[in-house]
């Protein structure tokens, strides 16, 4: 069978779709991945959408699609979030759509043919197989937060952290077949090996010790659970094959809003931790998630957000405007006005801009090594040690190349550099 296999959302989605990719070829299949243009849908025996629920504008732009493919009576499985989270919404837009929760990708092949094939019995990084520049490896499935503007734990449900060794062998085989930049990913990377008692430090550390040519990305981890590892996080970041990078999302500056979120930390923890950590680790990126416009957060609350961010500085900041979803408990409180996000969201989004462009113009003159992980119409781009975006101006470059770089200029985006 010819499959098209459509992916929205994080970075976990995108490894559920590589579980489903690399068990569907071994069985034989013929996978393409990526965007689907409704004129080429007749190609396909069936179609995958692995969907997300973060975001309404999302959802909807899911939706369509599929009552496009529906009208068209094509074969279609949806999984992810969205499907996990409200079934009776891909039901409407496609009746006869098959659903598969988050926990089940690893079924895909009696999903689209019952009749005769064996559900693989193993768990998720079991069936990574990445022979790309990049691999995203899932550690683990559900959380252990009660966030009150999420529904993403509704959809993949509590904590299950897969085993270690595992792990460790799915990027053995990555790094043997051609990987370079290995992605630890999960809903919450922090959370990892809570019912396990192991957590992510020893896992990376563990990942850090293997044989190979690549570097080691951990993902987003939740504040909250800092405190436990901290330490041993900083000893696994300062390993020479560990990208000296951290994403945690503090999605509030105002402690009021934080405790509403059901976020358990304070600002003055996040002030602590990223003073702490640039004190071991100078240059390390920080990159942070903020949610404008919470139902409760009132003026004063935003002001606080900008505050604290000023203050901090981190290194990326990606701004989200609340949506309301229908499993999160903040979606019942009374709304902020539209209009009234929107301009909270443009200030601060214009604010953030230009603190990434300062950020980014210290590093003019910097020489350092990229490896390039993208090539998007002749434009080249990759990461350095810290993460940093890198783009390359050389039409010579292809994707797995390392090349030594000077930067020249910067954008709020990433820095601009040439070879040397």
């Amino acid at each position: 069978m010819k499959v098209f296999i459509e992916t929205y959302g994080c970075t976990l989605n995108n490894a559920d779709s590589d579980v489903m990719d690399n068990i569907l070829q071994s069985a034989g299949h013929t996978i393409d991945r990526g965007t689907l243009r409704l004129n080429d849908a007749g190609k396909y025996d069936y179609i995958i959408l692995n969907t997300c629920t973060v975001k309404k504008p999302t959802e909807q732009k899911i939706i369509s699609k599929l009552e496009r493919l529906s009208n068209l009576n094509k074969n279609i499985v949806v999984t992810g979030c969205l499907a996990s989270a409200t079934p009776n919404i891909v039901k409407k837009a496609s009746p006869t759509a098959k659903i598969l929760k988050t926990s089940e990708t690893i079924k895909i092949l009696n999903t689209l043919v019952p009749e005769g094939q064996e559900v693989p019995i193993a768990e998720k990084p079991s069936f990574i197989n990445s022979n790309g520049i990049i691999a995203r490896i899932p550690i683990s499935e559900g959380c252990l937060s009660s966030c009150s503007f999420c529904e993403t734990k509704y959809a993949r449900g509590p904590l299950k952290s897969f085993d270690e060794n595992v792990i460790l062998k799915a990027i053995s085989r990555s790094i043997n077949n051609g990987s370079y930049e290995i992605e630890l990913t999960s809903q919450d990377i922090g959370a990892y090996g809570a019912d396990k008692k192991t957590n992510i430090a020893e896992l990376a550390l563990h990942a850090a010790a293997l044989d190979g040519d690549f570097m080691l990305r951990i993902g987003m981890l939740n504040p909250e659970h800092l405190h436990k590892y901290l330490d041993s996080l900083i000893e696994a970041l300062k390993q020479d094959k560990v990208f000296k990078f951290l994403h945690l999302p503090i999605q509030s500056g105002s402690n009021k809003i934080l405790k509403d979120m059901q976020r358990n930390y304070t600002t003055y923890d996040i002030q602590y931790y990223f003073d702490y950590i640039r004190n071991k680790i100078p240059d390390i990126t920080i990159s942070t998630d903020i949610i404008v416009g919470y139902p409760t957060e009132s003026i004063k609350d935003f002001k606080l957000t900008e505050e604290l961010l000023f203050g901090i500085k981190p290194t990326i900041t990606n701004i989200s405007k609340f949506w309301q979803r229908p499993h999160a408990k903040a979606s019942k409180l009374q709304q902020i006005n539209a209009n009234e996000i929107k301009r909270r969201s443009t200030k601060l989004s214009r604010e953030i801009r230009e603190m990434q462009v300062l950020q980014y113009n210290n590093f003019k003159g910097l020489r350092e090594e990229v490896v390039v992980t993208e090539n998007n119409n002749g434009l080249v781009s990759g990461r350095d040690i810290y993460y940093r975006p890198v783009a390359v101006l050389s039409k010579e470059l292809t994707v797995g190349d390392k090349v030594t770089v000077e930067i020249v200029d910067s954008s709020y985006a990433c820095m601009i550099s040439k070879p040397i």
